[in-house]
């Protein structure tokens, strides 16, 4: 967004944990007996103020954050092991930002659980429990020398990030062999190094660090390195007409883009904001794809967004129900938001089905949180649907991947998808730095973890080679061309 990240499949810097893109330590206030305890739900703001059920201090299970409420907006800190501090970014005094947000509680004399809800029917966004207040040295601001910078980022990253063992990273020695450095470090350049040195090697499209806040923001490093983008700057190196990597990789997707929309008749064009195209191809074979899963208007909203897909959804299906087969390419997915991948993926549910399931690294006595998907739509797709990936399919294109392997009609093809299926959580450091990283677990329906190593096709069909970097260009449309030739037999 989350990444693109992302999941709802991106997760916006969290204002509820979820409200904004992206404890240890602190008790509760004590037990409150069942007969003391009401369940209540309902609306995060109504008539302009925040519920008053809501005010108060909370912990943000799982997500290393704490809360202050008040009727007119929310305050948010970060906690690591040893440091706390306020977080200025994801505070807002703004209630009307919160609005459409909902809650479901159990309240109680000392104690209160609230499951928090950023769109209607969706598993619930955060999961906050009570506590008696925010530590006074929360309240301060932290010093913002280097070595407080780097060390935030060593402890909010240590508690966590899930995947240090899969990933092969060994943290603590890691920020140990580092600390020194950043100590030393003059000026945020010479952080800056350091802190990218620390993130080296994870091979996680999610760990990303960020300099500078609000509209001076900018990515200056990734932790992505898949089989394609090392073929990428192989290419890039190899010509002079472009300068800039990142403008390369667009002209590189636009051009696959191209290719394929030459190919198309009977389209839409570009739809939802160019995040989708869908038309016919040769032999009745029906063609929808999607570039991402948000951002589908210049005003989006996760709400907008999921209407956006049910409607464009609603109407390619009509238009493509009398083809032989259907091809759904997300091979450049990039990702986004897990209930439009949801909604999209309804389209050709054949009933409700468990997709996967998710849990914090550290969660903290926040539940699971299961992902079903069920048919919506007048007219679903039941005919043989192919589901393209490659290792560009990444994040919510990936969860969209779970829910479609669980239909009976879906044949996953393609390359492995790129295994940063968690969503997003993101840290604003002390100084002038941020970081994102992830910190959720998805499993299949049957227990198996697909991140690091992405989700395997069951009909592979190599795409980008190595060895042969021509198919950059040419490989995409050779898949296709197999998948038609599969769906005419």
């Amino acid at each position: 967004m989350r990444k693109f990240s992302t999941r709802t499949g991106i997760r916006c810097i969290a204002v509820f944990g979820a409200f904004a893109l992206l404890g240890s330590g602190l008790s509760g206030c004590g037990g409150g007996g069942a007969d003391d305890t009401t369940q209540a739900s309902g609306s995060v703001v109504s008539n302009g103020r925040i519920d008053e059920r809501l005010l108060g201090a909370w912990r943000v299970l799982g997500e290393g954050a704490l809360l202050e409420v008040t009727r007119s907006g929310v305050t948010q800190f970060q906690q690591g092991e040893t440091l706390c501090y306020l977080d200025e970014i994801a505070s807002t005094d703004d209630s009307a930002s919160l609005a459409g947000q909902s809650f479901k509680g159990s309240f109680g004399k000392d104690r209160a659980t609230v499951e928090l809800f950023e769109l209607a029917g969706a598993p619930s966004s955060s999961t906050l429990e009570r506590i008696g207040s925010i530590p006074a040295a929360c309240r301060a601001h932290p010093p913002t020398d280097p070595a407080t910078t780097f060390k935030a980022m060593c402890e909010l990253m240590g508690l966590d990030y899930a995947f240090f063992a899969e990933r092969k990273i060994d943290w603590a020695a890691r920020c140990k062999g580092l600390a020194p450095s950043a100590a030393a470090a003059a000026n945020d350049d010479a952080l800056q190094a350091v802190l990218i040195d620390a993130l080296q090697g994870f091979n996680d499209a999610h760990v990303k660090l960020y300099r500078g806040h609000f509209d001076e923001r900018q990515q200056v490093f990734s932790a992505g390195n898949s089989q394609t983008g090392r073929m990428l700057k192989q290419a890039f190196d190899g010509q002079t007409d472009i300068k800039d990597f990142r403008a390369f990789q667009i002209a590189w997707r636009d051009d696959v883009r191209a290719r394929i929309e030459q190919r198309l008749s009977g389209g839409s064009g570009p739809v939802l904001n160019g995040a989708m195209r869908w038309g016919r191809l040769p032999g009745k074979v029906g063609y929808i794809s999607f570039y991402r899963m948000l951002a589908f208007s210049d005003d989006s909203t996760p709400a907008g967004d999921v209407r956006l897909a049910r409607e464009e959804m609603d109407r390619a299906v009509a238009a493509l129900a009398d083809t032989k087969a259907l091809i759904v390419d997300v091979s450049l997915n990039g990702g986004g938001l897990d209930a439009v991948s949801a909604e999209i993926a309804a389209s050709f549910a054949d009933q409700r089905r468990l997709a996967f399931t998710k849990h914090a690294h550290r969660p903290q006595g926040r539940p699971a949180q299961p992902w079903y998907v069920e048919p919506k739509g007048p007219l679903p797709y039941r005919k043989p649907v192919y589901v393209l990936t490659s290792d560009g399919t990444g994040s919510a294109a990936e969860t969209f991947t779970l829910m479609m392997r669980q239909f009976p009609q879906v044949t996953h093809a393609g390359q492995a998808t790129a295994g940063s299926i968690s969503d997003i959580l993101e840290k604003p450091l002390p100084g002038n730095f941020s970081v994102s990283f992830s910190n959720e677990v998805d499993l299949d329906p049957a227990g198996v973890l697909f991140e690091v190593s992405g989700i395997p096709p069951r009909l592979p069909l190599p795409m980008f080679k190595p060895d042969a970097l021509e198919t950059l260009l040419t490989g995409h449309g050779e898949a296709i061309s197999a998948l038609i030739d599969m769906a005419t037999r």
